[in-house]
């Protein structure tokens, strides 16, 4: 009798088993279906991004005339921040930071549309510029305070801002040298000696 019975609960345990593995095996194949189903829609062509054309042609010798000129306009951004960076008041230097950080987002935003808008990171050329502008401040901020936040002078603010804008002119520069390499009619070397990098500061 214990041997039928042992037999028996034998029986049970493999059957037991056999439902044990047939559930989780069920369960693996329903997640790979899943995975699966995941992959191709996102291969499906509804779900690509529209990517939009670039508005400026950068073969076009006459769409990079505008660039000739920024080093000028950043003379005269510089000139007008001048006014408040001389008096050595920590707010009104930081407004005339402000103003410069504005004129190069201005001045990106233009260089942006030699590009398409698959170059964004699905964001629009501004919005990715935004983003871009704060995660310099938020790095600089934190360079400039290694005892944490507040734990220097309202100076501070003035030199972060100053390090974003020679973040932001590095970053011009490259763009434009990159793009005088698909126009040879542009002249980056003559562009570049008028379009000083330096520090505000």
């Amino acid at each position: 009798m214990l041997e039928v019975l042992g037999i028996i609960a034998t029986i049970f345990g493999v059957i037991t088993g056999i439902d044990y593995l047939f559930e989780k095996t069920s369960s693996y194949i329903k997640r790979q279906n899943e995975k699966k189903k995941q992959i191709i829609d996102n291969l499906n062509i509804d779900n690509i991004p529209e990517v939009h054309e670039a508005k400026r042609d950068v073969f076009d010798i006459n769409n990079l005339k505008f660039i000739e000129s920024l080093p000028e306009e950043r003379d005269l951004a510089y000139k007008n921040a001048h006014k408040k960076w001389d008096t050595g008041i920590t707010s009104s230097m930081r407004e005339g930071n402000y103003d410069v950080i504005e004129f190069l987002k201005d001045t990106w935003l233009k260089l942006s549309e030699f590009y398409t808008s698959h170059n964004f990171e699905g964001k629009t050329s501004e919005e990715f510029i935004d983003d871009y502008v704060k995660k310099r401040f938020d790095f600089h901020w934190a360079k400039h305070m290694p005892k944490g936040k507040f734990s220097s002078g309202t100076i501070v603010g003035v030199m972060v801002g100053a390090d974003v804008i020679a973040d932001m002119e590095i970053l011009i520069d490259e763009i434009v040298g990159t793009l005088s390499f698909y126009n040879e009619d542009f002249n980056y070397l003559a562009w570049k000696e008028r379009w000083k990098v330096s520090n505000p500061s």
